[in-house]
């Protein structure tokens, strides 16, 4: 069904010949359903002190699935019965096989919840079993090294069952495995391992499969990279939108407030002089003036450049063409006074006149 959606057929339209032959397929084996008997007793349970519940778990592209079996051992003699079994189809939207891995251990996590509850019988030891080291690896490390999708089913997984609990097959003995897959030449019949259990669990715990894992595979692992601050980074990066804000006093005022959060945030002082300054005291002043700044290394980069490294002739391409509004914008930095061009504002009733770009929102707005 799933195949069949993802060709994208119409509804009166007729099916593929590659998804009608895997459906008649289906549908052949159907028949066979009615050889399948299904033992209800749990052989040796009632008497034995010593039952375990073993989930075994494993997924592919197509589905994930958990089958669980109890384990009576009375006096040496051990019995194996199926008790449930859950199987999903995988998601349409495309997941790797870890992650369906990691659902699958999931699936099994919730049947053996369902299990003990509704069953009366001690169970003395849960075990699971998957065949996905990388599975392995997440339930054994710090939940918090990965990220959100694998956190938190490990975060499931680790607040329901023991780390160790959970124990490694290979894949070819991992029963869990013919519930992923569709084989058209599966035995449907009660004598299928599906039924009866992995071979190895009548065997004695010490000859059960190992679980060996040397080193992480460091698959989906969230690396925290320190960053050292730099003051290349643009004062924008600290500004709230202009665009926001309908009012020139709500700008500053949220200005001020993000210079407030930084000051009691920072651990190390700004490289950035201007920001040291705007942070040593943020008031409304402080956050007019560093967005004022910012306006002007925006538009004036270069000749800010020039500037700051002793030259006093001006590029070419510079919009500040009238000699007199050069030489006052030169005068006005070499004062430490904000550096604009081109239209001159009286901010506060100030006699000190701010040259700014008429090219910015903020220019435009006022």
């Amino acid at each position: 069904m799933q195949n069949v959606w993802r060709s994208g057929v119409n509804w009166d339209d007729a099916i593929g010949a590659k998804e009608r032959e895997e459906w008649q397929s289906w549908v052949r084996l159907l028949p066979e359903i009615g050889n399948i008997r299904v033992p209800r007793c749990y052989l040796n349970a009632s008497t034995s002190h010593n039952i375990q519940l073993h989930v075994f778990c494993d997924a592919s592209e197509a589905a994930y699935a958990a089958v669980a079996y109890l384990r009576a051992d009375l006096k040496g003699e051990v019995s194996c019965t199926l008790v449930a079994s859950k199987t999903r189809v995988a998601p349409l939207k495309p997941v790797s096989i870890p992650r369906l891995e990691l659902m699958g251990a999931i699936i099994g996590l919730h049947l053996s919840k369902l299990i003990k509850q509704e069953v009366t019988l001690p169970v003395t030891k849960t075990i699971f079993w998957t065949d996905s080291k990388n599975v392995l690896h997440w339930i054994r490390s710090d939940a918090r090294r990965y990220n959100q999708f694998v956190a938190l089913r490990v975060g499931e997984i680790l607040e329901s069952s023991n780390p160790f609990d959970w124990r490694w097959v290979p894949s070819a003995e991992n029963v869990a495995d013919e519930g992923t897959k569709c084989n058209q030449y599966e035995r449907m019949d009660g004598d299928s391992r599906w039924f009866r259990a992995p071979e190895f669990l009548v065997l004695p715990p010490k000859m059960w499969p190992e679980t060996h894992l040397p080193g992480s595979t460091a698959l989906e692992v969230l690396h925290h990279i320190q960053i050292e601050p730099t003051s290349n980074l643009p004062l924008s990066t600290i500004m709230p939108k202009a665009e926001r804000f309908s009012k020139w006093e709500k700008f500053r005022a949220a200005q001020r407030n993000v210079l407030h959060f930084l000051q009691r945030l920072m651990r190390k002082p700004a490289q950035s002089k201007h920001l040291q300054l705007a942070l040593s005291c943020p008031t409304i002043e402080g956050a007019e003036n560093l967005i004022i700044l910012n306006c002007q290394l925006e538009a004036f980069g270069e000749e800010i450049n020039c500037l700051q490294r002793g030259l006093c002739i001006m590029p070419e391409s510079s919009g500040l063409k009238e000699e007199s509004t050069q030489q006052k914008a030169f005068n006005l930095m070499r004062k430490g006074q904000l550096f604009c061009q081109a239209r001159v504002l009286l901010l506060h009733s100030s006699l000190i006149s701010t040259i700014v770009s008429t090219t910015t929102y903020i220019t435009k707005s006022l």
